[in-house]
């Protein structure tokens, strides 16, 4: 179910990204890993998944990036996230 740059797609309204391509994976998954970077702090799309993952009862999982271990997480991660655990 994840989405990265192997699987592109051509859509640029957001509100079809988020209902079309990214719900219907946060949906269809038990538990929504998020791989926390610096970057990911300040992701509106991030939060938003972190969000539809708590509307959903999904099980919330942080993974840092190696190397990024400490760096500030996304606010909604911190909020409702269930664990966040190390790269190895």
């Amino acid at each position: 179910g994840s989405i990265n740059s192997e699987k592109p797609n051509n859509a640029k309204s957001p509100d079809y990204i988020k209902s079309q391509i990214l719900a219907p994976r946060i949906d269809w998954a038990s538990t929504l890993i998020v791989y926390i970077t610096p970057e990911t702090r300040n992701s509106e799309w991030v939060n938003w998944e972190i969000e539809r993952a708590r509307e959903k009862g999904k099980t919330i999982v942080g993974v840092w990036e190696q190397g990024s271990n400490g760096c500030e997480v996304p606010e909604a991660l911190d909020e409702y996230g269930d664990a966040i655990v190390g790269w190895n």
